[in-house]
């Protein structure tokens, strides 16, 4: 499986052989990005299709340093190695649903490091608030439900 950074580079390198925003593209929200370069580029390209509808190399890093950008975005060597190696034709729809999914997973790692925070801070979250019992001394549970005969051996045939 590709990773999320080489979907991205892939995303982009593909709407710039294209020179035109390729079905499915304006799916993927520009937060949903990583590498703020990217961001950047993504959000050149896409003022640039709603203005003249084509992009490519060439207007793209006209572009770029018209507005400045070319050392944010790690300078036109890198803005033309996004189409190394890659067809023309290419479907972009599988490095949409990557980037897609690794935002998804990355929000979810913020949400989950703000609760691990918030708990070590000894902060209840509102369901734990809820509960009539510590959080530390939750019941053993067994694969039939909670053991509340103090028999921690497994039944017989279950291993």
């Amino acid at each position: 499986m590709i990773d999320p950074i080489s979907a991205e580079r892939a995303f982009l390198g593909i709407m710039l052989l294209e020179e035109r925003e390729v079905p499915g593209a304006g799916e993927l929200p520009i937060e949903s990005v990583f590498l703020s370069s990217h961001r950047t580029i993504l959000g050149v390209m896409r003022t640039m299709y709603a203005k003249d509808g084509a992009v490519n190399l060439v207007t793209l890093a006209s572009e770029l340093q018209r507005l400045g950008l070319e050392a944010t975005v790690g300078g036109m060597g890198y803005v033309a190695s996004l189409t190394d190696g890659l067809p023309r034709g290419t479907d972009v729809a599988p490095y949409v649903d990557i980037i897609k999914e690794a935002a998804r997973a990355r929000r979810i790692q913020v949400l989950c490091d703000r609760a691990g925070e918030r708990l070590a801070a000894g902060e209840r979250t509102s369901w734990a608030a809820s509960r009539k019992r510590p959080l530390h001394s939750r019941p053993q549970i067994t694969r039939y439900g909670p053991n509340t005969s103090g028999n921690t051996s497994c039944p017989p045939g279950t291993r």
